[in-house]
């Protein structure tokens, strides 16, 4: 039987299950993903706005779907699939909150009646752990950290 051991955030939130206790200095170490679904007419302001912050390593996908608004509709057509595009970003754990709020501050819609809030439809950001990844190239596996 395997000892598990759980870490937590900041917050206590339970954030992963490791084999092996992991020293503070690994623990920071580790990788999350960012997930970032967002408006395609805000997408390259996004992204240029990561790399001037040294957050150039990203992969950019078109999706399509809908949020709580369900859609849209223009006049008597149903729009249920809206396009956005998608960002997925592996990035180190201490980088995590910086990448967020430069997401968040892009990809919002500005209104020139409540320049600060965004609109529906602006996105959502997920963000998870990376257990483990593979360099195809190496055939390399790793554990969520960057040391491996």
């Amino acid at each position: 039987m395997r000892t598990r051991y759980i870490y937590t955030d900041k917050l206590g939130s339970e954030q992963s299950e490791v084999d092996k206790p992991v020293t503070l200095e690994r623990w920071e170490q580790f990788m999350k993903m960012i997930w970032a679904v967002i408006r395609p007419e805000s997408t390259q302001r996004v992204i240029e706005a990561l790399e001037q912050n040294g957050i150039s390593a990203m992969t950019r996908l078109n999706v399509t779907g809908h949020g709580t608004e369900m859609g849209i509709t223009a006049g008597a057509i149903r729009y249920s699939e809206i396009p956005k595009e998608m960002l997925m970003i592996a990035i180190q754990d201490n980088e995590v909150a910086k990448a967020v709020n430069i997401i968040k501050s892009e990809a919002r819609t500005r209104t020139k009646n409540h320049p600060n809030d965004g609109t529906i439809g602006d996105g959502k950001i997920f963000v998870t752990y990376i257990e483990e990844f593979f360099t195809i190239r190496t055939s390399g596996k790793t554990d969520g950290s960057l040391k491996a």
